[in-house]
Parts: C-alpha cells; sequence; structure tokens
C-alpha cells in the first residue's frame, strides 16, 4: 500500500488540445513563500496604482505584461524542475491558469490563513487567562511568562 506523503500535492490537467496532461503543483517551502509573497504584492501593488476608470480593453493591456513578467518566476517554484516553462505556458489556458493560482493560494495561503487564525485565538486566550489570574501582572510579564512556557513545551 502507498501512501500520499504529502496531500498539498496538487495535480491539474493542461493543454488547449487532445491530448491533454497532468501537471503537478508542489506546496511551496516557508522560503519560497516568502519570496513569492514579495512577487505578488509588488503585482498587486502595481495593479493597484492603475487608474479604476480604465476600460476593459486598457485593463487587459497593462495587467498582460505585469502577469507576463511574473508568471514565470511563479511556475518555477511550484513545478518540477524538469518541466519546461515555456512548454507549460504554451499549453495552458487562461481558465488552466485560473486553476493553477486558485490551487497556489489553497494549498499556500488560505491554509496559513486559517491555521494563524486559530493560533492568534490560542495566544489571546493564554493572556486572557494570565492577565484574569493575576490582575498585578505587567504587559512585559505575561510576555516572559508566554515565552518561557512555550520553550518548555517546545524542549518536552
Amino acid at each position: 500500500m502507498i501512501t500520499d506523503l504529502s496531500p498539498d500535492i496538487r495535480e491539474i490537467v493542461i493543454g488547449k488540445r487532445i491530448p491533454t496532461r497532468p501537471l503537478k503543483l508542489y506546496p511551496l517551502s516557508v522560503g519560497d513563500q516568502l519570496k513569492m509573497t514579495d512577487i505578488i504584492a509588488e503585482m498587486v501593488a502595481e495593479i493597484l496604482a492603475m487608474s479604476a476608470d480604465q476600460d476593459d480593453k486598457a485593463l487587459i493591456l497593462t495587467l498582460f505584461p505585469i502577469v507576463a513578467e511574473n508568471i514565470k518566476q511563479v511556475l518555477k517554484y511550484v513545478i518540477d524542475e524538469e518541466e519546461d516553462i515555456d512548454e507549460v505556458l504554451n499549453m495552458i489556458t487562461n481558465v488552466q491558469l485560473e486553476a493553477l493560482a486558485e490551487a497556489i493560494l489553497d494549498v499556500n495561503y488560505a491554509m496559513f490563513s486559517k491555521n494563524g487564525k486559530g493560533l492568534f485565538k490560542k495566544i489571546q486566550k493564554k493572556l486572557l487567562s494570565l492577565m484574569q489570574s493575576s490582575p498585578k501582572l505587567s504587559q512585559e510579564q505575561v510576555t516572559e511568562s508566554l515565552i518561557s512556557s512555550s520553550q518548555v513545551k517546545e524542549e518536552e
């Protein structure tokens, strides 16, 4: 029995004609995620800098170079190193590119957001508990207590 060790590996089907083929998408490492977040932030900043009153044609003509400039960088982080990025771009359709973007966001950012909120709630609950148990504690003492209790858990 073979077990999938990485459920975050996704597969989309690409191709504008038959035969289509599968393309594996891998999750980002934390380091790659930080790099890719910078790329995405730059793209969003450029898009937001555009005039909101542009017509659709002008908007597409402005967006296309931004996407084209960055798509190869994004792909190199999420597909097999053996894949020819230019070949992938020649095969993939706009609908498939949208599916690829959604998969990247779901695997690498949506779960982090969900888990991050849970972690924040745990920290918040711990802080409230510490402050309620001893109203005389300063914020610095609460922070020190949180740090030392997390260090103890890591050592266990």
